[in-house]
């Protein structure tokens, strides 16, 4: 698997980790992150295997009967804190670029 390819996916788990800090049907993760019925599968079912996400079953008039409803964990939320927390890092570091190039 290539660099890009890699970054694609990491980029897509926090796209649908930030999406569903609400609690949200399959198909609104589809819509809201640009997937098809099988990305989202995949993305899903790893990340609740992961323990990034909890799923619940839901019945009622807002959701038809057993419609699963995903949202981020608690253990999600902390990745995203700790992948901002990174970015920042970086943001400082390519701020300091010029004097890293000067110092090879």
């Amino acid at each position: 698997m290539g660099k890009r390819k890699r970054l694609d996916k990491l980029e897509k788990v926090v796209e649908i980790l930030t999406v569903l800090k609400m609690p949200k049907l399959k198909s609104q993760v589809m819509q809201a992150c640009n997937l098809s019925t099988s990305g989202a599968t995949f993305y899903l079912e790893w990340l609740v295997r992961c323990g990034l996400l909890d799923v619940d079953k839901r019945v009622g008039e807002a959701f038809k009967v057993n419609r699963m409803v995903y949202r981020t964990s608690s253990k999600g939320l902390d990745f995203l804190k700790k992948y901002g927390e990174l970015l920042s890092f970086m943001n400082v570091c390519s701020k300091n670029e010029k004097y890293i190039l000067v110092a090879k």
